[in-house]
């Protein structure tokens, strides 16, 4: 069986830019937002997917309306993330947060 991308990498970054919903990022980018992608690829839970995706639209809607200021809770929710997200994923890649 040929070694994909997928098995060479071994870091996941977990931060935010404008417009994700899903802040996964490998070497070559952005990882695909699709929750089927999330659970079959990374072996991500239905739970997971779901709270990463609520944290990255309420990322998106505080950047997108001027004058909403951001949860103060934001920075904690994303460390419990990356907590989570290294308990599903265990060692199969490193998990790195680069906080906002």
């Amino acid at each position: 069986m040929a070694e994909t991308h997928l098995d060479r990498e071994r870091t996941i970054r977990f931060f935010w830019d404008f417009s994700v919903r899903v802040p996964l990022w490998m070497s070559d980018g952005l990882v695909d937002e699709d929750p089927e992608w999330l659970r079959s690829h990374l072996g991500l839970s239905d739970e997971l997917i779901a709270d990463l995706i609520e944290w990255g639209s309420d990322m998106c809607y505080a950047d997108e309306h001027e004058g909403v200021t951001m949860p103060p809770d934001m920075n904690e929710r994303a460390e419990r993330l990356v907590e989570r997200l290294r308990a599903e994923i265990g060692d199969r890649y490193d998990i790195v947060h680069l906080p906002e």
